[in-house]
């Protein structure tokens, strides 16, 4: 699912692998883990707090500069090996 696709959500049910979560919170989607071990289920649609804070996550990760920044820190961090 992209990201396009994403942003039609209320929430989005996931087993919280890094590209959806990614994927979700850039585009402002609540997430839903799937409980594993001693998880307590939450009543997440029913609690505007968790759409507030995707929203200001998918806030934080538009202004973190994305793949170029990321990109930066690669590079910084193996130039600062490499010397």
């Amino acid at each position: 699912m992209g990201c396009s696709q994403l942003i039609s959500l209320r929430a989005l049910n996931t087993h919280a692998g890094m590209n959806t979560v990614v994927g979700a919170l850039s585009s402002g989607v609540p997430l839903i883990g799937i409980p594993i071990m001693n998880e307590q289920p939450g009543q997440l649609l029913a609690e505007d707090a968790y759409k507030h804070n995707a929203s200001r996550l998918k806030e934080a990760v538009a202004s973190s500069g994305g793949v170029s920044r990321a990109a930066d820190i690669v590079e910084q961090a193996i130039f600062t090996f490499m010397t």
